[in-house]
């Protein structure tokens, strides 16, 4: 991936983003927390892992919740970084499970958050977090929250 199409703000373009996630209100929220950021631009919002991983259109950034229905959602991280393969896929979860954190990292997951704190703050972590993926430096350990 060129770097310059690949981090919002450098070449003029928003990150393609799709928000996976059960609970209609939890997703309206994020929906518009993505559109409200103009480097992001949501180009889709789905219910189930099933419709995530069906989904065929570029992606850049995909924002998961732990606790998707249908399909888990760890083989949804792991399906669409195997898509997607520049996708920079973050977990949303409402607790901090360690053993769940640490399968996120596993799976393909460049952060696993506290959804109940994903806010504001939130565009600026995605956008640290492409850079260091295009830069080819993993984080080096996830986290919940963003402080």
């Amino acid at each position: 991936m060129d770097t310059q199409e690949g981090i919002a703000g450098q070449s003029g373009s928003s990150l393609r983003t799709l928000v996976v996630q059960g609970d209609s209100h939890l997703r309206a929220v994020i929906e518009w927390l993505v559109q409200d950021d103009p480097r992001f631009v949501l180009v889709g919002s789905v219910a189930t892992g099933e419709q995530a991983v069906a989904w065929t259109d570029p992606l850049e950034v995909a924002l998961v919740d732990l606790m998707v229905p249908g399909l888990d959602a760890l083989v949804v991280v792991r399906t669409l970084r195997a898509n997607h393969p520049a996708i920079t896929v973050i977990v949303l979860a409402e607790v901090d499970v360690p053993y769940l954190r640490a399968a996120a990292a596993d799976a393909g997951a460049a952060d696993y958050l506290n959804r109940l704190e994903a806010g504001p703050g939130l565009g600026e972590l995605i956008l640290g977090l492409r850079t260091a993926s295009v830069a080819g430096s993993a984080p080096q350990n996830l986290h919940v929250g963003h402080g």
